[in-house]
């Protein structure tokens, strides 16, 4: 489990620029990560939000676990951001 980015990788940096200069802002819009692992290893799962949005990552190694497991939990994982989407926007 990562957790909450937002308290780790600001959206928004300032750039120093001499003279400071209005606009010298470097913004990031999107963020990526990933799961590796090595053989052996199983399974790993990681969820994150990072501006407001939920990242969940899911890393196997097919000579340890069934990809049939793997494809019903990210199924299970669907339903529930569903449901969750749903009441999201229903508020």
């Amino acid at each position: 489990m990562v957790g909450h980015l937002d308290r780790v990788l600001p959206r928004a940096f300032n750039l120093p620029t001499t003279p400071p200069a209005e606009g010298s802002t470097l913004r990031l819009s999107n963020v990526l990560l990933g799961t590796r692992l090595h053989r052996g290893e199983g399974m790993l799962m990681e969820a994150f939000t990072w501006d407001e949005q939920l990242t969940f990552c899911l890393g196997f190694d097919d000579f340890v676990v069934e990809p049939t497991l793997v494809r019903a939990i990210l199924s299970e994982v669907e339903q529930i951001g569903t449901v969750l989407a749903e009441g999201y926007t229903a508020q």
